[in-house]
């Protein structure tokens, strides 16, 4: 298929900078904080999040209750020198045990005043986020850090090999639902312009319109590309490609310029050769 070979010349750096360069403008551009209100809203308004709850609090209570010694040493560094040791002990212990009551009170209750607490937050940070410049302002910063941060840029820079990857594994499979959707919409589009005049009057507008505005805003990385890919060819290999793939044509058109040439010169001389007589 012509998508697999044209796939199939990108350069991996090229494809990896262009598709990593274009998602974070993308993201830079779109607004974050507005659609993420609307999620968020939707989420606790769907108890979506309660499963997460959940998952937090069962885990809390797991973990206090095996690690009973690392909770009371971290209360009791925090005693006072004066205290006695017998009393650093007994309070130790009565914070641990408060705290794995409280963490399967959470666990258990679905109306503890804790699950309470975190639905109003988050409904609160769904109004700010969707009405509140200030926290827009936030969001907006705070997406920009995210996307500064080295480890999201190389997932950026990956994402377009393994698009390609994926493209190329899926054109070469003839099953493969894109490769049989891709077939399908190429016929009923052909189809279309061969029936529709209207259809084809406008594909040319698009296209013309399409090349002017990409030529118009990018000349100078078309120029740059192209130059620096004639640059890289062998010009010995070149001429023996193009021979190979217009040499018909070639010896053609030869051999029609030598027949113009000698019906001409026939013709010039019997002119002249009238003329003096």
């Amino acid at each position: 298929m012509g998508i697999k070979s044209g796939l199939g010349l990108l350069d991996d750096e090229q494809v990896r900078s262009a598709v990593g360069e274009f998602l974070r403008k993308r993201a830079e551009e779109f607004p974050i904080a507005e659609p993420a209100g609307n999620l968020l809203g939707e989420v606790v308004s769907d108890r979506a999040h309660v499963p997460l709850i959940d998952l937090v609090a069962g885990s809390l209570y797991d973990w206090l209750a095996d690690n009973r010694n690392r909770v009371t040493d971290v209360v009791e560094r925090q005693a006072p020198t004066w205290s006695p040791r017998w009393a650093d002990d007994m309070v130790a212990n009565k914070v641990y045990r408060e705290a794995v009551r409280f963490a399967q009170d959470v666990r258990d209750d679905p109306h503890h005043p804790l699950r309470k607490s975190i639905d109003e937050a988050l409904i609160k940070l769904s109004n700010d986020l969707r009405f509140d410049a200030d926290m827009q302002f936030k969001a907006e910063q705070a997406k920009i850090r995210v996307l500064d941060h080295p480890e999201v840029s190389r997932t950026l820079n990956a994402t377009g090999t393994v698009a390609k990857e994926m493209l190329l594994r899926a054109l070469d499979d003839p099953t493969s639902d894109l490769r049989v959707r891709i077939v399908d919409s190429l016929v009923s589009i052909g189809r279309n312009l061969v029936d529709n005049e209207s259809s084809r009057a406008r594909v040319n507008t698009w296209v013309e319109d399409a090349a002017v505005h990409v030529v118009r805003n990018n000349r100078e990385e078309i120029t740059k590309l192209i130059t620096e890919t004639v640059d890289r060819w062998d010009a010995d290999e070149t001429s023996r490609k193009i021979e190979i793939q217009v040499g018909r044509d070639l010896q053609f058109i030869r051999l029609n310029g030598t027949l113009v040439g000698a019906l001409a010169g026939l013709t010039i001389y019997t002119i002249s050769h009238v003329v003096l007589v």
